[in-house]
């Protein structure tokens, strides 16, 4: 579990945004090779509901739980702030460079996999009525499902989650590279 904070990180864990941006590439690189992780995800949030995803990661048992349940198979990156304009700019940026469109809702977690510095197998776990006494529950069942599924998950449902793939048949690290300094730029102003 990797947080991005909007400015120096207060925990010594995770990363501001300037940092995130400098070591983006790095930090997956060298989880793949110290075999820390063979997938990546970022979870988004829209402002409405930044209460409740950032309160069950806020709290350190759930955080302890998903860093637990993720363990060596998945790097999950997530923005820790409460400022509406740098939730929507990051949001806008990252989903629209994964090419997750419109069809997708929030909150939501994108699972990707990097190989050869492209970006690929998107897939998309959309987390439906999140409260907080189901949030952590739905955010949990869905890497679950993810971490132990070899397969497309596209179209399955669950109670509280719908699974969608990304259009996209790979991005390159580099281009990814350049939205996350340019939505960082934007996010400084």
């Amino acid at each position: 579990m990797y947080p991005i904070y909007e400015k120096a990180a207060v925990s010594g864990i995770g990363l501001d945004l300037n940092s995130f941006f400098d070591r983006f590439e790095e930090i997956c690189q060298r989880h793949i090779d110290e075999k820390r992780a063979s997938a990546f995800a970022f979870i988004f949030y829209d402002f409405e509901s930044s209460t409740t995803i950032r309160s069950i990661l806020g709290k350190f048992d759930a955080f302890t739980e998903l860093d637990r349940l993720v363990g060596r198979d998945l790097t999950i990156f997530y923005l820790n702030t409460g400022r509406k304009k740098v939730i929507e700019a990051f949001n806008s940026e990252f989903i629209g460079r994964l090419e997750l469109g419109n069809a997708i809702s929030l909150p939501c977690v994108a699972f990707f996999k990097l190989s050869g510095g492209e970006i690929f197998d998107i897939e998309i776990a959309q987390l439906d009525r999140v409260t907080a006494v189901r949030g952590f529950h739905a955010l949990f069942v869905a890497i679950e499902r993810y971490l132990n599924s070899g397969k497309n998950l596209n179209g399955t449902r669950s109670k509280y989650i719908t699974w969608l793939r990304s259009g996209a048949k790979f991005t390159s690290l580099e281009a990814f590279r350049i939205v996350l300094k340019e939505a960082i730029e934007h996010f400084l102003k």
